[in-house]
């Protein structure tokens, strides 16, 4: 009986390891393209001001 509780929390804690790291995973993912998308704005900020400038 105790060996299969101690097999069944084995078992649970990889599933929550597992679950863990791919939760992670698609933070740094999601995080990674936010950056990209805040890079992006940024340079068409600078460009949009840039342009501005040299209107006037």
């Amino acid at each position: 009986m105790w060996k299969d509780l101690r097999n069944e929390r084995k078992h649970s804690d990889y599933l929550s390891e597992q679950l863990l790291t791919q939760a992670k995973k698609a933070l740094q993912d999601q995080l990674q393209a936010a950056d990209a998308k805040v890079a992006h704005l940024t340079k068409q900020l600078r460009d949009m001001r840039g342009s501005a400038y040299k209107d006037f």
